[in-house]
Parts: structure tokens; C-alpha cells; sequence
């Protein structure tokens, strides 16, 4: 599997360099620190390439972790990647809407603020963070979308579900952490523990991730309306289960 899936990341970075080449390119800018580069149009279709770049470089992160035996940090970069891909397939399917619903409206206001926390505090002002939309309403509104009345809350239940179960290996819940427990020593261990009991249980559930990785550059192509990348997209799907094998997707 691990052949495939970096065959996967070879793929995915070859579409993304198409799709990235089909939008407005960002502008070099000064920024307080320095040179930055920065998109100023702040369109969704540019927001989706960037979201499209943390799934693969996420992707490839968890797959170093797994191999070095790093479960917590593995999952939980994982959950990160969840949400970039449930980000792809929101700003796409919003930005189909006419009128732009207001959801999209604010998700790209807090997307594209730049980060003034540090400059607050140093200043003394109030520390006031992006005001980012939750995941609750991106689930909610995916669901809408998507699914008829009954269908849109199991879906909506069904991504919050695997937001929650996976949150506590992000912000350090303890029935999570003793996952690091190794009983016959009496220690948590924080190296690799090559036979853990789970590992199994990652490796089958990376896939899923992957497979998601491959539906985000559908979204991400009919987003950006690049014919030749939705159509790859598409085909590799079928390329990458049948050489994986079946195994439950959500």
C-alpha cells in the first residue's frame, strides 16, 4: 500500500500544479516581516488550490508518521486533513450557489484575514482571533446540499461524529492519550511502539483518508472548472480501489 499512496501524492501534485496554473496567480507582496506572497482576488476557487495543498502535504505527513510507528500524532494529523477535504467540497459546492450564500461569504472573510493576534498584544488591544465558521455549519451545510431533509442529518451527524471521535487525539483527551500506555512496563510510550494493539487500525483507516484525498481534486477540478483534471480525477478513482481493494469510505 505505502507504493500506492505515494503514487497517490506523485498524482495529486501533478493535478494541483494544473489547477493552480488555471487561476489568477498570487502577488508579491510586503508584509511586516517581510516578502510574502499573497492571492488578491479571494476567490473560492483560489482558497480550494490551498486547501488541496495541506490534504497532500497531510497526507504525506500521516504516512511518515504511520511508517515511524507514531499513532497519536499520525491520527491527528489526519483529523487535520478531514477537515481540508470537507473544506473542498463546501467551497465548491458554494460557490455553485447564485446568490454566494452568506456562509461562504464569511468562511473566505476569516480565510483570507491576515493573522493580527501578535500585533494586538503587542499593542495591548484585546487578542481577537479570525472569525472562523464552524465545523458544525460547514457539516450542516454540506448535508443540505447534498442529501434530502432525513439524509442531511444523518450526513451532518455522520461528519461531526468523525470530527468529535478523532478531536481528542488533537487536543488531548485522556481516554486518547492512554492509548500510549503500555501496561506489562507501566509506562507511556513515546517512541515508536512498533506492535501496537491499533496499528492495524490505522493502517486500514489511512485509506480512507486517501480515497478523500482523490474526491477532493473531483471537487477541486469541477470548482475551478478544469475539464482534463476532473476527468483524471475520476478515472484514477477507479485505478486506486481497484488496486487497494475495497474498504468503507465516509
Amino acid at each position: 500500500m505505502d507504493k500506492l499512496y505515494e503514487q497517490t501524492r506523485a498524482w495529486m501534485q501533478s493535478q494541483l500544479d494544473v489547477l493552480v496554473s488555471s487561476i489568477a496567480p498570487p502577488r508579491r507582496v510586503r508584509l511586516r516581516d517581510g516578502i510574502a506572497y499573497r492571492y488578491f482576488e479571494k476567490t473560492p476557487q483560489q482558497a480550494v488550490v490551498q486547501q488541496l495543498a495541506r490534504t497532500i502535504s497531510g497526507l504525506r505527513a500521516s504516512s511518515l508518521l504511520l511508517a515511524h510507528d507514531l499513532l497519536q500524532e499520525q491520527i491527528a494529523v489526519c483529523r487535520m486533513v478531514n477537515e481540508f477535504e470537507d473544506d473542498i467540497t463546501f467551497l465548491t459546492l458554494a460557490s455553485m450557489q447564485d446568490p454566494q450564500p452568506d456562509i461562504l461569504t464569511r468562511y473566505l472573510e476569516a480565510f483570507y484575514a491576515e493573522e493580527t493576534s501578535l500585533q494586538q498584544l503587542e499593542s495591548g488591544e484585546r487578542v481577537k482571533g479570525r472569525n472562523l465558521v464552524s465545523r458544525k455549519d460547514i457539516a450542516k451545510f454540506l448535508a443540505k446540499v447534498s442529501q434530502d431533509a432525513k439524509g442531511s442529518f444523518e450526513q451532518s451527524n455522520t461528519q461531526l461524529g468523525l470530527s468529535f471521535a478523532l478531536s481528542g487525539y488533537v487536543h488531548g483527551a485522556s481516554g486518547h492519550i492512554m492509548e500510549m500506555y503500555e501496561p506489562t512496563s507501566g509506562r507511556f510510550v513515546t517512541d515508536r511502539w512498533v506492535d501496537h494493539p491499533l496499528r492495524e487500525d490505522h493502517e486500514h483507516d489511512i485509506w480512507n483518508y486517501y480515497y478523500r484525498g482523490i474526491l477532493a481534486v473531483v471537487f477541486a477540478a469541477a470548482c475551478i472548472g478544469q475539464a482534463d483534471v476532473n476527468t483524471s480525477a475520476k478515472r484514477y478513482i477507479e485505478y486506486f480501489k481497484a488496486t487497494s481493494g475495497s474498504r468503507v469510505d465516509f
